[in-house]
């Protein structure tokens, strides 16, 4: 009978790697490597982890920040002070509501897609009202010329080459 346990042993040996599992990973009262000798960490505790300086992304937008607060003469900041930002119980902060919007018009692309909408209609005589066109006929008469002259060319080429 084969089992976890020499299935495990068979695989590394194949792969010339031991598998190596963290018992806490295990579920509790798992006894699927019950029997296994080989269960260890992975890893080890307290390693060094190198620093290899600020990311440049990082410094590049510290940077544009400075220079954008010296040009405006204002400083930047951000404040998370509500521990509830969208308004809900008892320690809200609550954004502004009810505020003036200004009109501004319609959007230019929306004009824009609209006189290109007319101008198709006006084109192919057809108004479009959203409505889903027919469904193309089926199951109609489809005349068979026999085999294409490319098909048949290649299959001529194939013959040559097997021989």
């Amino acid at each position: 009978m084969i089992s976890t346990t020499n299935t495990i042993k068979v695989a590394e040996e194949e792969q010339k790697h031991e598998l190596q599992v963290k018992s806490s990973d295990l579920p509790v009262n798992s006894n699927v490597f019950a029997d296994y000798e080989k269960v260890k960490p992975i890893y080890g505790k307290n390693y060094g982890v190198p620093h290899f300086g600020e990311d440049s992304d990082i410094v590049a937008t510290k940077k544009n920040i400075a220079d954008a607060e010296a040009s405006l003469g204002a400083t930047m900041t951000a404040s998370f002070a509500s521990a509830n930002p969208y308004g809900l119980g008892p320690d809200a902060n609550p954004h502004k509501t009810n505020y003036f919007v200004p009109h501004f018009g319609e959007d230019e692309d929306i004009k824009s897609t609209k006189s290109n909408v007319a101008a198709a209609e006006k084109k192919y005589e057809h108004v479009y009202d959203g409505t889903k066109p027919d469904p193309p006929k089926r199951d109609y008469f489809v005349p068979n010329f026999g085999m294409d002259s490319d098909i048949n060319g290649a299959k001529d080429a194939l013959a040559a080459t097997e021989k």
